[in-house]
């Protein structure tokens, strides 16, 4: 009867269980190794098969015999069940079918049965521990197929022509053995042929170990290839962050400086004479040309967005250009410069140019209205550029400081309190960032109020940008926002 004619089809689930993965005795669960749907048959029922036919092939051998003594039905059904037991367990159990298979033997020795069904038996066992077991049940397994060829040979020989508890197949080779006196060729070719089955176990066994392995090394080439794949992805991710951390601090420092501009160049307007139109149109003209000029800028940095490296845009004019456009703005300006001053490298002359933008625009945003900016440049080992500026009071928005700003009592101590809070602007943290990126540093300093002056201070900032040195390789990871 066909078992599975009741179940409907479903993917194959292999039943065999991994090789050594036996438990205490060998033994190994009746269900299936892998997931397998509700609807397959028992997987055990192979093994189920193997013992009814164990059992009525074992009943007709001892029946020919007769119930003669020392036979009894006692010893006949424990024989039966060992045989049995040994059969069932070939794969589930191939160290316990083994002991159960030399236990029958012995039972047979003593009660003078017939050994032929024992001699398959033993063979049905050795291909089980070949093919499933650990690998001492491998081996003595192997052992026990020489040991059995050579016990048969040896028991034939002395069974004085009772052949008829030999069954059918065996009677002729039991007939020669018993004419024979060439006992150990008979036991080597009787080993030779008891050790194919063992050998075909062996060679499936091998088998599924390079399936293991081939599988192994797939996964292990799988994992490898998602931990590059999510390297890559990370460093793309990284990549975009950078870019768009560039991209916010180009646009903070060109937008800034020239919206900062424009600012202070219309509120110059307001202090113009009114009869003077002609001041009043060079204003507007000059305002118009700053506001162009930003749009460009603006424009330059955007088109660094289509995904192509870049280092960000290129600056329009040079440091004496940027001063220059300050001063014309209508901003007192005070510009001194020490030593001689030479070309710098793309790199170089990109960042100090938008470093003193930076500290020019901070100069404009924060300082008192009026006073002079007096911008210093230092040409050496190192270019040193510094503003500085009076202030009405440090923050122009004293409700945003931190508590450390606002606690702090020497004016120095408070500048440095206000630019690690942020309240300063997030200008002067691109414009540390720009000199980390080179190996320049940055000072922020604020000297103390005079008596006369209430809340004036005199902000200092000065920024030191390496001329001698190389430029790092690592760009710092840490984005800078554009502020809102």
């Amino acid at each position: 009867m066909n078992l599975t004619s009741r179940h409907a089809p479903s993917p194959p689930v292999s039943s065999e269980p991994p090789v050594g993965g036996a438990g205490r005795w060998g033994l190994r669960p009746w269900g299936p190794t892998s997931t397998a749907l509700p609807s397959r048959p028992v997987a055990g029922w192979p093994d189920a098969f193997v013992g009814l036919v164990l059992a009525l092939l074992s009943y007709e051998e001892l029946a020919r015999v007769g119930w003669r003594p020392p036979l009894s039905i006692r010893w006949t059904l424990l024989l039966i069940a060992l045989l049995v037991g040994a059969g069932v367990l070939f794969r589930r159990a191939p160290a316990l079918g083994l002991t159960l298979a030399w236990l029958s033997v012995a039972l047979q020795v003593v009660i003078g049965s017939g050994i032929s069904l024992v001699v398959g038996v033993m063979i049905l066992i050795s291909f089980g521990a070949a093919r499933y077991g650990r690998p001492v049940t491998l081996w003595a397994a192997a052992l026990s197929v020489v040991l059995s060829a050579w016990f048969t040979v040896e028991h034939v020989s002395r069974m004085d022509g009772r052949w008829e508890n030999v069954h059918y197949i065996a009677r002729r080779v039991v007939a020669t053995v018993a004419q024979s006196s060439a006992t150990v060729p008979l036991v080597v070719l009787g080993s030779a042929a008891m050790l194919a089955p063992w050998g075909f176990g062996l060679v499936l066994r091998w088998r599924d170990q390079a399936r293991t392995s081939q599988a192994e090394t797939r996964r292990m080439v799988a994992e490898r290839d998602e931990a590059q794949a999510q390297r890559s992805q990370a460093e793309e991710l990284a990549e975009l962050r950078e870019r768009q951390a560039r991209l916010a601090r180009d646009v903070h420092d060109v937008v800034g400086h020239s919206l900062a501009v424009v600012l202070a160049q219309a509120e110059s307007v307001q202090y113009l004479p009114d009869d003077d139109p002609a001041a009043l149109r060079a204003a507007a003209a000059s305002i118009a040309t700053s506001a162009r000029a930003s749009l460009a800028d603006v424009r330059e940095v955007l088109s660094t967005m289509d995904g192509r490296p870049s280092a960000g845009p290129v600056p329009r004019g040079t440091l004496d250009t940027l001063i220059e456009d300050v001063r014309a703005a209508g901003t007192p300006l005070v510009d001194s410069t020490t030593g001689a001053g030479r070309p710098l490298p793309p790199e170089l002359e990109t960042t100090a140019y938008r470093v003193l933008q930076e500290m020019l625009t901070n100069a404009l945003k924060h300082g008192r209205r009026g006073e002079p900016v007096v911008v210093a440049r230092e040409w050496g080992e190192n270019l040193t550029l510094t503003v500085s500026n009076a202030a009405d009071g440090w923050s122009a928005s004293a409700g945003d400081e931190s508590s450390d700003a606002r606690d702090a009592a020497d004016p120095a101590d408070r500048a440095e309190a206000e630019s690690r809070a942020g309240t300063v602007g997030l200008g002067v943290e691109g414009i540390r960032r720009r000199l980390e990126h080179v190996g320049g540093t940055f000072t922020l300093t604020a000297d103390p109020p005079h008596p006369a002056t209430d809340q004036t201070v005199c902000v200092t900032a000065s920024a030191v940008v390496p001329l001698s040195g190389t430029l790092r390789t690592n760009p710092p990871t840490h984005a800078v926002e554009d502020p809102a």
